[in-house]
């Protein structure tokens, strides 16, 4: 299985990729149902790390050619649409700078609510990713305005998401909560609907 290196070999560089490894397999299993199945587009199939000529190195370098799009895109007349549930940082630093499979950061920052919006993105290819931004200028984009067949795996089916959550003890939101928030475009960010309900239920224990 491919894995992330260094793009220069700093300890900064180097943290980055040992943070994107450890999140690696929750993501290969977030998306394609299997921490062992290579991240790749959702959409085209092809494979997220590749081998390209650098004419600085004067040999094949991996790269990695997938974005991590938030599916709900609002048009913003005149500009590329909005991501809706996009609450910090883009989802490339939420992956090399949290571990997501933990409860808490050094710092004691929780971690679930960068999990919730990584299931509301969709790993793409970057010309894909290219098309939607495209997209998005003549309309608004929500989950069902994609075929189900390229949802990511943990929202295709109740099941999967039931078993995911089960796993990382997500249990605020039901899969069917889950979809109606990603398929509705006037629905406020699905990290926001979580953390209401996550301290609702806190303060009912």
């Amino acid at each position: 299985m491919r894995i992330f290196t260094p793009t220069k070999q700093t300890s900064s560089e180097k943290r980055k990729a040992v943070m994107k490894n450890h999140n690696l397999p929750l993501l290969q299993y977030m998306y394609h149902g299997n921490p062992e199945t290579e991240l790749h587009c959702l959409v085209s199939g092809t494979p997220g790390f590749v081998d390209v000529y650098s004419p600085v190195s004067k040999r094949k370098e991996q790269r990695f050619r997938i974005d991590f799009d938030h599916i709900r895109q609002k048009q913003v007349e005149g500009f590329t649409g909005t991501s809706i549930d996009k609450v910090g940082g883009s989802p490339s630093a939420i992956i090399r700078e949290y571990r997501l499979d933990e409860s808490h950061t050094s710092t004691g920052k929780p971690i679930k609510p960068f999990l919730i919006e990584m299931m509301a993105c969709m790993p793409v290819c970057t010309e894909y990713h290219s098309y939607k931004t495209q997209d998005s200028t003549y309309g608004d984009i929500v989950l069902t305005d994609i075929p189900k067949k390229h949802w990511p795996w943990v929202l295709k089916y109740k099941k999967n998401y039931n078993a995911f959550c089960k796993k990382f003890d997500l249990s605020e939101l039901t899969y069917e909560e889950f979809i109606g928030i990603l398929s509705d475009i006037k629905k406020p960010p699905v990290v926001k609907v979580w953390a209401r309900k996550h301290k609702k239920l806190q303060k009912n224990t």
